[in-house]
């Protein structure tokens, strides 16, 4: 009797060793921890569950007496001891050491490691030299014995070369806009030019002016009312090292008070209109990046040009109306190139102020910092060209294994063409960084119960019939409604990328 329940304890745990081995998918150890007293070896929690009927039980996680725990047929074992399986490794190449048995007792006729025969000692051990591309690499090997039964070992090793975690990705980012965009700007530009409230801009330059002429003979101020205008437009251009643009105001119209500030003249107060075919703005725009990694701007001083100014001014003697009319030509010319000079490059600025700045993303409850910074800027007649750099940082999570650094891959991010108004592409050490850091913050570590299922409106339990074809090998000593939880713990970090 005693031989016969150390044998069916035996037979227990190598039932369980072979599904949780069926349970480790690629690289990520995934775990089920069926909550059922009597499986302890997987993660099982002291929680009361029902019976199952095919399993004779006597009460929960307990077996009736006088049955039988089902047995699989015996099958050869190999087990990795070097490298330590799902480990960082250094190097193009590693030596597999490990260990064949044959519990089927008939002999192994037959061994190889990915699809290469390799040699048995006379103990069962072997030693094989293994060629590593850069990334994660997947070793299999394969016993068979002579009764026909085969054994499997599934392990991971990683290799790539590294740079520090914190480091920025240099150019993770490039984006390229191209002539044939010029278009849909300008479009966007014109909508809002129809939207901006001139007049509330005009007002807040007033006085217009306040001079005198003549050694005082003549004084006078001149407040902005009102300005229309119809067909707004805009042109842009591309240029080596700038873009070019102007505005156009057609059928202008500016409304005027003017009154006399105490000269020699007659006193008088009266109202004017100030009249144009156009008013056009010119200027243009250059980039670069800053050494804070930001991006910075520059504009050319704005020129305003009116197309037949005219203006009248009833209740006035014409020489004073010629004698102000320059004048006043000039200074509106003025207060709008000047107007134009300070708050458009402090709009621009301000948006431009965004990059370069740390950003943070909070995601389940995890924190990652990051900042995109400008390291190059090109501007030429064939498009404008922007390469940014990309800094992450996270808090890394303890339970982590520890790996030399962040894994980079030698490509880089496709060079970009014309065939499309606006393009962008990433280097594959982008998406490295991104999943290295979610890896190491312990983002990618999941825990899945029906709860969770349930929190998110899913209607699926998560029990072990909805895993029991995956682990038939459990199927006579588990109940169905048998609760489960699904734990993920990636034991190394996803590499994407191009091997050298």
């Amino acid at each position: 009797m005693a031989n016969m329940k150390v044998e069916n304890n035996l037979q227990h745990n190598q039932r369980i060793r072979a599904a949780t081995t069926r349970l480790r998918i690629c690289d990520l150890r995934l775990m089920a921890a069926i909550t059922a007293c009597g499986l302890a070896a997987l993660m099982a929690c002291a929680k009361d569950v029902p019976s199952h009927p095919r399993s004779a039980r006597s009460g929960a996680g307990s077996l009736a007496a006088g049955s039988s725990i089902p047995t699989a047929a015996p099958q050869p074992g190999i087990e990795i001891l070097s490298p330590t399986p799902n480990t960082w490794v250094n190097g193009s190449d590693i030596v597999v050491e490990g260990q064949v048995s044959d519990p089927t007792g008939t002999g192994i006729v037959g061994f190889e490691i990915n699809h290469q025969p390799v040699a048995l000692a006379p103990d069962g051990s072997f030693r094989q030299r293994i060629i590593l591309s850069v990334g994660i690499n997947t070793i299999t090997a394969r016993a068979e014995a002579a009764d026909g039964s085969r054994g499997y070992s599934h392990v991971s090793y990683m290799t790539a070369p590294v740079r520090p975690a914190n480091d920025p990705v240099s150019d993770a980012l490039l984006a390229r806009i191209n002539p044939q965009v010029l278009p849909h700007i300008r479009a966007a530009m014109v909508e809002q030019l129809r939207g901006v409230n001139v007049n509330a801009n005009l007002q807040a330059l007033n006085p217009i002016m306040a001079s005198s002429w003549l050694f005082g003979v003549v004084s006078v101020r001149i407040d902005l009312r009102s300005l229309t205008f119809t067909n707004p437009d805009a042109n842009l251009d591309l240029t080596n090292g700038a873009l070019a643009f102007n505005v156009t105001l057609r059928d202008l119209r500016i409304d005027f008070d003017v009154q006399d500030q105490g000269g020699f003249t007659i006193p008088f107060s009266s109202s004017g209109t100030i009249t144009a075919d156009s008013l056009l703005v010119a200027s243009s725009a250059s980039m670069n990046a800053g050494r804070n990694g930001s991006l910075n701007s520059s504009f050319s001083p704005a020129t305003v040009q009116f197309t037949n100014f005219q203006i009248s001014l009833g209740g006035v003697p014409s020489f004073i109306v010629n004698l102000v009319k320059g004048s006043i030509r000039k200074k509106i010319e003025d207060e709008i190139s000047g107007m134009f000079n300070t708050r458009i490059p402090q709009l621009v600025d301000d948006k431009l102020s965004k990059v370069g700045q740390p950003q943070t993303l909070t995601l389940l409850g995890k924190n990652l910092t990051w900042q995109l910074s400008a390291n190059t800027v090109n501007i030429s007649s064939s498009g404008i060209e922007l390469a940014l750099d990309l800094g992450l940082s996270t808090t890394p999570d303890p339970t982590m294994p520890l790996v030399p650094g962040c894994p980079t891959s030698p490509s880089s991010a496709p060079i970009l063409g014309m065939s499309k108004g606006f393009l962008a592409s990433i280097d594959d050490d982008t998406v490295n960084a991104v999943l290295f850091h979610a890896w190491r913050s312990g983002l990618m570590n999941v825990d899945l119960d029906s709860t969770t299922l349930a929190s998110t409106g899913s209607a699926l339990a998560l029990d072990f019939s909805t895993f029991s074809h995956l682990l038939p090998e459990l199927s006579h000593l588990v109940a169905p409604n048998a609760p489960m939880v699904i734990k993920v713990r990636p034991k190394l970090p996803p590499f994407f990328g191009r091997s050298s």
